[in-house]
């Protein structure tokens, strides 16, 4: 309900090393933004600049956007070798 206190404090909803996770996938895929082996589309190419910024405002992520980072970081990690 509106003006109650959430049960868990936001620092422990997401645990420290998925926040690392995030950031390092983040990282790993801003470095290939431009790289000739891989196919990002515009939209993905977005989303990775919007997730960037988001983390750096020290923001966690939604359950749908860590999924789709994951996804993408899967897919690029595995064309990049």
């Amino acid at each position: 309900m509106k003006g109650e206190r959430p049960l868990f404090p936001k620092e422990q909803l997401v645990s420290a090393k998925t926040r690392q996770m995030w950031y390092d996938r983040t990282e790993f895929l801003m470095d290939h933004l431009v790289d000739d082996r891989i196919a990002l589309t515009e939209w993905e190419m977005t989303f990775i600049q919007d997730i960037e910024k988001r983390l750096s405002e020290e923001k966690d992520l939604t359950l749908s956007q860590s999924s789709k980072l994951n996804e993408i970081f899967h897919r690029i990690e595995e064309a990049v070798g």
